[in-house]
């Protein structure tokens, strides 16, 4: 405590106050800095907002006093980033999310709502469910729904049919089962309303489900256009991930085209096989027939009068016998019908591009060789294997081997706001940290450094302690403290007369005898208590006759004194 006490009287209050209150304003000064210019992060809070709907959230964000920002239009709110998720819930329970639903409903009970206002609210309620429904699938990024609910008019015999349209942002092509299953999902929640009174747009602008009713020729040809696009999709797919294992990943591409047949046949057949004969039926049947006639001939003979007595005539008797044997046979017979309905598959045309093969030599370059022929004759047996190669029906495959057009390595585009290939947005922080780190070293090296300097050069001198008990010595700020010896042994005589001139009886009487004796300098010990003198008043107090034994051995010897100074200037 006494040796802090003699060093803040030896410093001053002055001096330390000085100090105290210009540390306090460099650290204050680069807080503030800090704090001031530095930019929040933002984070993404929303996106694709409808312009209601930004309002709502930033009427919210304003109340709570959050800081924020609208980017492309106010369709896109940015938020401090650590507050993202927080912010999402908050908003999310407050039905700020996403499209209203049946909150609708809760927030407008008052007592002089009208059914008009009642029916408006129920359709966005049931509007904003759907919305909801559909934005819950993967493929679907953002829907609007409208929906059309007919009402009917007293004493009128004509029924209206409710109808439905949906604008859908995808983030993919929808196949032809999803569509349905979206009409379908939509003409479930909304009554006496049927799937093929909702019509869907892609956010292109392109036709997927077309609301107005077919006639069932049209209908029948969508049909089978669906189902050529999805047979064809099927193998491509089958083709590519059975050669990718064995050619690689992105090393092969096929296309596949298939022919329906879009007739409807009737086709008939009997086949008969004469080789299978069979008795059906087998009959049996006997005649006979016996008969006597007279012969009833006329001659001119009878007309002669010497015969008219004569009565008797010549006659004719037959006798006959008939036996008929009737065998019915069949032969075995084969009938056929074939019905061949439209869609049956006529011909299937595949084509396969493979890649070769690709490596590196020894020196690291990448080297590229063709397939031989007995490769591209195996790929194309799976190939053919895959699709259900028919060779009857006309099917062609075929497998060629050409080299793939490596992708070219292009720099990514920079944002248009880049200064120096920084984008803005990351260039300010930087340079705020810089303007922060450059401010900081000026105010170290040019305030903080020369102060601690000065209060270190002010420590009071303890040399005539340390060579009481033989402790080091210090000769001058900065340079090296040096053991006080016995005699001067070992010593130069530079550094002789710098102990000689602090005081040191010892290293005095040496000095001189090296020197080859001198005029002996008055002891400390006899002059009593000497009178103090104030150097500059900054440099702390001395004894007056240790300034005069520095200006008599600088008189006397002015090369060593010159060696002194010389060594104290590089020290520092």
């Amino acid at each position: 405590m006494e040796r802090l006490s003699d060093l803040l009287a030896q410093i001053g209050i002055g001096r330390l106050v000085t100090g105290i209150a210009t540390v306090i304003a460099v650290f204050t000064g680069i807080f503030l800095f800090a704090t001031q210019f530095s930019e929040t992060p933002m984070g993404l809070l929303y996106t694709d907002l409808e312009l209601s709907q930004s309002q709502q959230i930033v009427q919210e964000l304003d109340a709570q006093g959050v800081n924020y920002e609208l980017r492309n239009g106010g369709t896109t709110v940015m938020v401090p980033r650590d507050r993202v998720d927080n912010l999402r819930v908050a908003l999310a329970g407050q039905g700020l999310a996403g499209p209203m639903g049946y909150e609708i409903i809760d927030e407008s009970q008052g007592l002089g709502t009208t059914s008009f206002v009642q029916n408006i609210n129920r359709l966005r309620a049931l509007e904003g469910e759907i919305t909801r429904t559909l934005m819950a699938m993967n493929q679907v990024a953002g829907a609007r729904v409208h929906i059309v609910l007919p009402e009917r008019e007293l004493f009128s015999r004509d029924e209206q049919t409710a109808s439905a349209s949906v604008v859908l942002k995808t983030r993919g092509a929808l196949e032809r089962p999803q569509v349905r299953a979206i009409q379908n999902i939509i003409a479930g929640a909304v009554p006496q309303l049927k799937p093929t009174r909702i019509s869907i747009v892609d956010q292109n602008g392109e036709l997927l489900a077309e609301g107005e009713p077919q006639d069932p020729t049209t209908m029948m040809m969508g049909s089978m256009e669906e189902r050529r696009l999805a047979m064809e999709t099927q193998l491509r797919r089958k083709i590519e991930q059975q050669l990718e294992r064995v050619v690689g990943r992105d090393r092969v591409r096929a296309e596949v085209a298939i022919d329906l047949d879009m007739t409807r046949t009737t086709q008939a057949e009997r086949i008969v096989d004469p080789n299978t004969q069979v008795a059906r039926s087998s009959s049996i049947t006997e005649e006979t027939t016996n008969s006597n006639e007279p012969l009833e001939s006329v001659s001119v003979a009878e007309n002669l009068p010497e015969n008219e007595g004569n009565g008797a005539s010549a006659s004719i008797t037959e006798s006959s016998e008939r036996l008929v044997e009737t065998s019915n046979f069949e032969f075995s017979t084969t009938e056929r019908t074939r019905v061949r309905e439209p869609g049956e598959v006529d011909r299937i045309t595949a084509s396969v591009l493979v890649d070769g093969k690709r490596g590196t030599d020894a020196e690291g370059n990448a080297t590229y060789s063709d397939r031989t022929a007995e490769e591209l004759q195996a790929l194309e047996r799976l190939v053919q294997s895959a699709i259900g190669y028919n060779p009857e029906r006309g099917d062609t495959v075929d497998v060629v081997n050409m080299e793939f057009a490596q992708p070219e390595r292009v720099a990514p585009e920079l944002p248009t706001d880049t200064i120096m290939g920084f984008a803005q947005r990351n260039l300010v922080p930087l340079i705020q940290t810089v303007l922060i780190a450059v401010v900081f070293f000026v105010i170290f090296f040019t305030i903080v450094l020369p102060l601690v300097r000065k209060l270190i050069e002010s420590w009071p001198a303890q040399g005539d302690e340390a060579m009481a008990t033989g402790g080091a010595l210090e000769a001058a700020p900065g340079a090296p403290r040096l053991a006080a010896p016995a005699a001067g042994a070992g010593l130069s005589s530079a550094e002789l007369a710098a102990r000689a001139a602090s005081g040191d009886e010892e290293a005095l009487a040496a000095f001189q005898q090296a020197q080859g004796g001198g005029e002996t300098l008055p002891s400390t010990e006899t002059r009593g208590i000497e009178s103090q003198i104030d150097v500059a008043q900054i440099e702390g107090r001395v004894q007056e006759s240790a300034l005069k034994k520095v200006g008599d051995i600088v008189q006397n010897h002015p090369e060593e004194s010159a060696a002194i100074v010389r060594n104290w200037i590089y020290g520092e």
